[in-house]
C-alpha cells in the first residue's frame, strides 16, 4: 500500500471573497479527481488574506497528474 501525499500551499490573496469562492470552486472540482482524499483550508488568524491548503491524495503520482 502506498502512504498518503500531502500537498501544502500557501499563499495571500488581495480580494477574500473572490479568493473564497475560487478556494470552493477548487474543491468542488478536485472532489472528483482520482486519489483525492481530503482537504483542509486555513486562513490566518491574524489576516484572513493569509491562506494554507491542506490536500491529501491517495498518492503522489495521483497528485501529480492531478496538477
Amino acid at each position: 500500500m502506498t502512504a498518503p501525499y500531502y500537498e501544502i500551499v500557501t499563499y495571500k490573496v488581495e480580494n477574500q471573497q473572490e479568493a473564497d469562492a475560487a478556494r470552493v470552486s477548487a474543491q468542488h472540482l478536485l472532489k472528483h479527481f482520482p486519489g483525492f482524499i481530503d482537504w483542509i483550508a486555513f486562513s490566518g488568524i491574524d489576516s484572513s488574506a493569509e491562506r494554507v491548503d491542506f490536500v491529501v491524495w491517495r498518492c503522489a503520482e495521483e497528485a501529480l497528474a492531478a496538477a
